[in-house]
Formats: C-alpha cells, sequence, structure tokens
C-alpha cells in the first residue's frame, strides 16, 4: 500500500491560509469588541434618562390617580415607584418615598384592605418621621378595622405621648388615654 505524499507547496499553502484565517478571526473578534463598545458606552447615561422619564410619568399618573380617587391606580404607581427606588431605578427623596406608602395605605383602607394599609402605614415613618403621627393614626384605623382591640394600645400610647407636645391641631392626650382605657376594657372605642 502507498502512502500519500503531500508536496511541500501544499504544505506551505496550508500554513498560510491557518495563518491568514487566524489573522480574520482576531480582526473580526477585534470589530466585533470594539462596536459593542460604541453602542454600549453611554449606556449607564441613557438608563439613566429612560428611568428619569419613567419615573416622572409615574408621578404624574400617581397626581392624576390622586385627584380622581382612582384607588387601585394609585396602589398600582405606588407600587412601582417604591419598586423603582429600591432597585435603585428612581431617584427621588425619603419624604418622598414616605408620602408614596401614606398614599398606598391610605388607598388599600379605601378599598378596605385593612392589613395592607397598616402595613404601608408602619413603613412610612421609617423613610420621613414627619408622617410618624399620620402613620401612626392610620395604623389605628385599620389596625381597628381588622379588629385588633388589644395590639392597638401601644400605638395608641404613641400618640397620647405625641400630643402632649401636640402643636393643637391634633387630638389631646386625654383623648387617646380613655381610648386605652376602653380598650384595656373591651369596650367599643370611637375613633
Amino acid at each position: 500500500m502507498a502512502v500519500p505524499t503531500v508536496s511541500r507547496s501544499f504544505v506551505h499553502a496550508d500554513r498560510k491560509m491557518i495563518v491568514v484565517a487566524a489573522c480574520l478571526i482576531v480582526a473580526i473578534l477585534c470589530a466585533g469588541g470594539i462596536g459593542w463598545w460604541l453602542v454600549h458606552r453611554n449606556a449607564p447615561e441613557d438608563s439613566r434618562k429612560v428611568y428619569a422619564s419613567e419615573q416622572a410619568a409615574l408621578q404624574q399618573s400617581l397626581t392624576t390617580d390622586l385627584s380622581r380617587n382612582d384607588n387601585q391606580s394609585v396602589i398600582d404607581d405606588t407600587s412601582k415607584l417604591i419598586a423603582g427606588k429600591q432597585s435603585k431605578k428612581y431617584t427621588f427623596n425619603n419624604k418622598s418615598l414616605a408620602e408614596y406608602y401614606m398614599y398606598a395605605g391610605a388607598a388599600y383602607m379605601n378599598l378596605k384592605e385593612y392589613s395592607k394599609a397598616g402595613a404601608d402605614f408602619k413603613v412610612a415613618p421609617k423613610y420621613d418621621a414627619t408622617e410618624k403621627r399620620a402613620a401612626l393614626q392610620g395604623e389605628l384605623a385599620a389596625g381597628y378595622a381588622m379588629g385588633e382591640r388589644q395590639q392597638l394600645i401601644p400605638v395608641l400610647q404613641q400618640l397620647a405621648t405625641m400630643s402632649q407636645n401636640s402643636d393643637g391641631l391634633s387630638p389631646p392626650a386625654a383623648y387617646y388615654r380613655y381610648a386605652i382605657q376602653q380598650l384595656q376594657q373591651n369596650q367599643q372605642v370611637d375613633l
């Protein structure tokens, strides 16, 4: 059996083709990398612009929802805004974040979803202490609607303490102390 022989020129041409093919592959990879860089070099800035636009649209939608008393849309918009803030897509201050929780809590109250309302009212003051009194009052209303009478005593105690240094616009501390006594005696309270 004869062994095929390969001429030197064929081997030399084969090597040239391999070198040319390798150079082409490297050139294609470099061009692709440069192209990718050109397309994506402004991506973070473009993303920020898109997120800012989304945030502005949601905030405008929320304003409209609030004026129309559209509770479900208020919940939807505040949920998106809160999620966007938590994922760092949206940039607004903590005071706004607390307000969104308060809006959602009020909308849940209107829809008689008291446990969700209470949860949002509890979170709001963590982001803005100036919402504390309103949030406690919302939490009180939600808890009372759910029948959680005894669990409301600490909330009433906080409100009574806050009312001692009151601005005169909130119910007096005596009102909250009276409500505490009524609850301790398992009596109805007019909140």
